[in-house]
């Protein structure tokens, strides 16, 4: 496959120093915004990539303070614009409450209750409101507000909504890739970035079906496409792990399948399959998750992050 010109990652694992190029690619902060008497003082981080028209929507925001700062836990409001001509002021069409969701492996099991500032050491996650509805596409607008311990703290961010999708979709016949396993004449660093530090591919499990005889089994199939060792974000080598306890608990049942996304780093040549999946227009976006029925078609996705709960609801649902 050819270089890929444009990566956009997975936010909030970075460090401080990354945070301008982050805000860059996954959504920038906006002035204004607070409502109600919320002090309008934070970096709002759009996460989905790929928001379209119609009332499906998952749409993930991560919060920071002006110092760099993680804001984690609890519930946050957030509020949906539509955004019209330069000199028109923002059209309020809904609002949604957002709940977080931690990266896998993150922090204590029981959770803070209510949104916290925390430092970048820990609270790495994302807010999600599900089910929200965009009845035209262009630029839109979230607000944010999130009431902490010491008053409410607010921010917003512009992001675009697409017509029609650009990947695969629910509903969807999935593409019948073949992605490396082990077995092939792949080198090991194309069937899992991990192969390239630890000199051995973890997880065979994860590796040791294509795409394609997953689809010719007639049994559910759950992919993730991520890099463990060259994701920004550090979110892919957590999410990975996850893919892996699930593949454990669904064993036999369900195909679990992780599909690296660099045949050589290096050179930024990126393996056919992750290529068939999810770049488009020199634009890569990662990690995904696809879940495909017994029908060959993609029952659900999720893009960035997504909590455990969610993917193995979805999950015995399509064993049904």
């Amino acid at each position: 496959m050819g270089r890929v010109a444009t990566i956009r990652l997975a936010l909030l694992g970075c460090g401080i120093g990354t945070l301008a190029a982050l805000f860059a690619s996954c959504g920038s902060s906006d002035e204004g915004g607070a409502s109600g008497g919320a002090r309008d003082d934070i970096a709002v981080s759009f996460a989905s990539y790929e928001p379209l028209v119609g009332a499906n929507n998952r749409i993930i925001v991560g919060l920071l303070t002006n110092d760099n700062n993680f804001i984690s836990y609890g519930d946050v409001s957030m509020r949906f614009f539509r955004l019209g001509a330069q000199n028109d002021p923002p059209q309020f069409v809904s609002e949604s409450i957002g709940r977080f969701i931690p990266v896998p492996g993150e922090g204590a099991a029981a959770l803070p209750s209510r949104p916290t500032v925390v430092p970048p050491s820990g609270g790495r996650g994302v807010y999600e409101a599900l089910g929200v509805n965009f009845d035209r596409a262009g630029y839109w607008r979230v607000e944010v507000t999130a009431n902490l311990s010491d008053g409410a703290r607010a921010g917003a961010a512009a992001f675009q909504v697409q017509q029609k999708a650009s990947l695969p979709n629910v509903g969807d016949q999935a593409i019948a890739s073949l992605n490396p396993i082990i077995g092939s004449d792949a080198p090991g660093g194309a069937i899992d970035s991990r192969f390239v530090s630890d000199g051995k591919i973890p997880d065979p499990e994860l590796h040791s079906m294509t795409i394609a005889d997953a689809i010719r089994s007639g049994k559910p199939t759950l992919v993730v496409f991520a890099t463990p060792v060259f994701c920004v974000s550090r979110f892919c080598g957590p999410v990975t792990d996850m893919v892996q306890e699930i593949e454990r608990e669904f064993r036999g049942r369900a195909n679990v399948i992780h599909v690296e996304i660099w045949n050589d780093f290096q050179k930024k040549a990126i393996n056919k399959a992750a290529a068939d999946w999810i770049y488009r227009g020199d634009n890569l976006t990662e990690p995904w998750f696809f879940l495909i029925g017994k029908d060959g078609k993609i029952a659900a996705r999720w893009d960035n992050l997504a909590s455990r709960e969610q993917i193995v609801q979805a999950l015995q649902q399509a064993l049904r």
